[in-house]
């Protein structure tokens, strides 16, 4: 996406809102897949959460790049996985 933005020469920063997003969720699918369990409150996968969940919060109020649905169910998913992570360690 990002060579593709380049190749869109001074058009490509209409991608840009795209890219972060994708960014955002490819943090979110390598913590899901990591089949390591989680130990520590510490743990840096807890912590790449935390900041897209942030991100996710600052997107909210902004132009939103994703439907309500779409953010409600990331936002729950996150909550649900460090709550239980909280409740386990």
């Amino acid at each position: 996406m990002e060579a593709y933005k380049q190749r869109m020469g001074a058009n490509g920063s209409a991608l840009d809102g795209v890219i972060e997003l994708l960014k955002n969720t490819s943090i979110l699918i390598d913590v899901f897949r990591d089949r390591r369990t989680v130990n520590e409150s510490n743990d840096i996968r807890l912590q790449k959460r935390h900041a897209v969940q942030q991100w996710q919060k600052k997107v909210q109020s902004q132009k939103s790049l994703m439907s309500s649905e779409c953010h409600e169910d990331t936002q729950l998913s996150i909550i649900g996985f460090l709550e239980m992570c909280d409740f386990m360690i």
